[in-house]
């Protein structure tokens, strides 16, 4: 990195790594490898990152991924809120969002995670592709723990073999 960031930085991305996110980005980018509790390294990158610890924020932007053994999310800014003690509150991507989980591959212009409801609410024009089926709506709520989804005025297209 080229600067040294606060102790609250790394408390964000450990937090992260708790919410099974992971970072990574191509291209040029800051990366960052922390040791965790789940399965596997959390590896944070992005074109760039900018922290204000007074407002407990942090921004990434630039090719920016969040990425996990189960999951990874892409989006070209992703602002990361946290709580005083350094615990993520909220999440939110903007531009591109992706999210892939398998072969589950969830996309919209802006996604918002909120750690309280532990969800991922997908909105700008949000689709769900998994296999033959595509599911379209005004907003996808992602429902991590349960690993299940709500899809306000849905569309359900599946593809005949």
């Amino acid at each position: 990195m080229s600067k040294p960031y606060s102790i609250k930085v790394f408390i964000i991305l450990a937090a992260l790594f708790c919410l099974g996110f992971f970072m990574r980005a191509e291209g040029n980018a800051e990366e960052k490898a922390l040791p965790g509790k789940g399965k596997g390294p959390i590896t944070i990158t992005a074109a760039s990152l900018s922290a204000d610890s007074k407002a407990r924020r942090a921004v990434f932007e630039g090719n920016v991924a969040a990425k996990s053994e189960e999951m990874t999310m892409h989006s070209d800014r992703m602002v990361v809120l946290y709580s005083e003690e350094g615990g993520v509150e909220k999440i939110e991507a903007a531009g591109s969002v992706r999210l892939v989980k398998g072969d589950r591959v969830v996309t919209s212009g802006k996604a918002e995670y909120t750690r309280a409801d532990d969800k991922v609410v997908f909105t700008e024009n949000p689709k769900i592709a998994e296999g033959r089926t595509l599911i379209t709506g005004s907003k996808i709520i992602y429902y991590m723990g349960e690993d299940r989804t709500s899809v306000t005025d849905s569309k359900v297209f599946i593809e005949r073999k």
